[in-house]
């Protein structure tokens, strides 16, 4: 009964050091490189995606302009021409 013990929790064990080795499957870092919708425009300082139907922040290095704002007015963004989409 002993060895059977040992055996399964040897197992368990193995399983949940190999799976700690998995590459990651949810969450932000899943999401890196994606090209998604913007709800609004994205700069340094933040704005707002739609990604696999959640909204999300993101941060651009360059300015992401869109055509229709879907966040509400930015103070920090008044001059960007809303109707021109990058």
């Amino acid at each position: 009964m002993t060895d059977e013990i040992q055996t399964f929790f040897a197992f368990v064990v193995g399983k949940g050091l190999r799976a700690q080795r998995l590459p990651v499957k949810v969450g932000k870092e899943t999401m890196v490189g994606k090209t998604v919708n913007a709800l609004c425009p994205i700069d340094s300082s933040g704005g707002k995606v739609l990604v696999e139907d959640g909204d999300w922040t993101a941060t651009s290095d360059t300015l992401v302009k869109i055509a229709v704002d879907q966040c509400g007015p930015h103070p920090d963004l008044d001059s960007i021409n809303r109707d021109t989409v990058a």
